[in-house]
């Protein structure tokens, strides 16, 4: 009786040490995006009852799947961006264009009604399986209701991005230490616009092929009779008129082109900035 006693006695301590709760980072967005279109992704900080850390800022990284390389945003609770690394060139030979996503990004607080004050400051870190405690001091809270303290929407420029598959992963800067990892989130870059060109290029080599083969013998045939019967120069188009025409169908259409896609200012959700 007394070991099944000390046993139920071991096993409530045991439940009892366990946290009840966590710190919870995601990141969510589509499974797929046009190259064309722009990518959104959902990042949200859930923090319980009883949990207090201090938040410096967060950090999105994005990165080439099945790569070392990535690219590091750094933004503050506020939504305003604070630093990209690296700032210039390209991820991994050019799988990101750092200059055209940074100028394409923008980061929108959707939700911000975390509590801020004075206290014991400790949060579980669901990645490490660890209670991260930081003494007393200023920090963010559980807020209300049953939504995330903080959600934002992180938003850029497909055709910033040059492979077929990324991986995004969100963090907190605590001011010590970078902590409460989200899980690894996946996406596809698709082509679908280059599909649909080298559709089209099979189709119109078919289509030559076949009106070659069809119709050369007869439409020569009888175009050579009756050209020799009459021929006079306003019948026929001469070779350098025909070029002349051609460029000058090609320079209408060029000027005639879209203007360049608007690109959004770097701004989260009020003006913002890099700053240093």
């Amino acid at each position: 009786m007394s070991l099944f006693v000390t046993g139920m006695l071991i096993i409530s301590l045991a439940a009892a040490a366990m946290p009840s709760s966590a710190v919870e980072t995601t990141l969510s967005g589509p499974d797929e995006v046009d190259r064309d279109d722009r990518m959104s992704v959902t990042a949200t900080v859930d923090l319980e009852d009883g949990e207090r850390i201090p938040i410096e800022t967060y950090e999105f990284t994005l990165s080439p799947s099945g790569t070392d390389e990535s690219l590091t945003v750094t933004f503050a609770p506020n939504g305003t961006v604070t630093d990209v690394t690296p700032d210039q060139g390209t991820v991994n030979h050019g799988d990101i264009r750092i200059t055209q996503f940074v100028e394409s990004l923008t980061i929108t607080p959707v939700r911000t009604n975390a509590s801020y004050g004075y206290g014991s400051r400790t949060g579980y870190d669901e990645s490490t399986g660890e209670t991260r405690a930081y003494g007393y001091g200023y920090g963010y809270g559980y807020g209300y209701g049953e939504q995330p303290e903080f959600e934002y929407e992180i938003s850029f420029n497909a055709t910033a991005l040059d492979r077929d598959t990324f991986v995004g992963q969100l963090d907190i800067h605590t001011g010590d230490e970078t902590a409460f990892a989200s899980e690894e989130f996946q996406f596809e870059v698709t082509h679908p616009s280059d599909a649909n060109d080298e559709a089209d290029d099979a189709d119109e080599g078919d289509d030559r092929g076949a009106g070659n083969g069809n119709d050369r013998g007869a439409d020569e045939g009888e175009e050579r009779g009756a050209d020799k019967g009459d021929e006079s120069p306003g019948n026929s188009q001469a070779p350098w008129n025909r070029q002349l025409t051609n460029r000058a169908t090609s320079a209408d259409a060029f000027s005639s082109g879209s203007p360049a896609e608007n690109v959004e200012p770097l701004g989260i959700g009020f003006e913002g900035s890099i700053t240093r």
